[in-house]
Parts: structure tokens; sequence; C-alpha cells
């Protein structure tokens, strides 16, 4: 069995490299946030950080079990394909509808459906499945 030194600078995969990072990243951001937190906050800082801590270990010992089973270069390529549609998956739930009311003379509008002459129009500023609707009466 080699060291997990070995092994990491051997095969290394798009998760393992990932968990590193964001350890390394979270030590001085966990300090300074720990620091900055008010005295009522400062216990949640710290189970947030254990809870990372868990997540990043849990994941990098399934990554390293997956090492053993497939290749680190086909694992890789799967890694970063799952991570990429999780990508795509949040940025679908947070899309927005923009109403854009320029241009009407009422005080309110409530939309309830779209009756078929609400035209969608470009965004210049947005994610990949916003709307932004004009609204002229």
């Amino acid at each position: 069995m080699k060291p997990l030194w070995n092994r990491l600078v051997t095969t290394p995969t798009f998760i393992s490299l990932t968990c590193i990072i964001i350890f390394i990243i979270s030590i001085p951001w966990g300090i300074y946030s720990y620091n900055q937190a008010d005295p009522s906050t400062e216990g949640w800082v710290l189970t947030f950080i254990l809870f990372l801590y868990l997540g990043i270990g849990i994941l990098f010992g399934i990554d390293n079990f997956l090492v053993k089973c497939i290749n680190h270069k086909k694992l890789t390529f799967y890694e970063i394909i799952i991570v990429i549609l999780f990508g795509f998956i949040y940025v679908f739930n947070a899309r927005k509808v923009f109403l854009d009311f320029q241009h009407t003379n009422t005080d309110f509008v409530i939309l309830i459906e779209n009756p078929g002459s609400l035209k969608n129009s470009a965004l210049k500023d947005s994610s990949l499945f916003d709307k932004k609707i004009n609204v002229d009466k």
C-alpha cells in the first residue's frame, strides 16, 4: 500500500486536489471569520468549519477508494462532468424572472401567469437561465 503523499503525487484527481485546496484556503478563512464574529456566533463558525472538514474528509476518502477501483484519468473526467452538471443544476435553480415596468402608468402589477401577451427580452447581465419580461400595460 502506497503512502497517502505518494498516491496524491502519482494519481491526483480533480476532487482530491480540490479538497486539498479548500482545506488550505479554509484555515485562514476560518481563523479570520472566528476573529471577526460576534460572541454569539463564534460557535456557528466553528460548527460550520467542523462540518466543512467532515465533508471534505468524506469526499476525500470516497475519492481515494475510487482511485483504487477506477483509473485516475477516467475518474477525473467523471468528476469534472459531475461538477459541471451540479453547477448547471445550481444555476438553473437560482434563475430569476425580472419584470421591466419602466413604461407603465399603473402603481402596481400582480402577475399570476403570462397570458401570452408578455414578451421575453434579452438580459445584458444575467445568468444562463434568467428571463426579463417587458411590461407595457
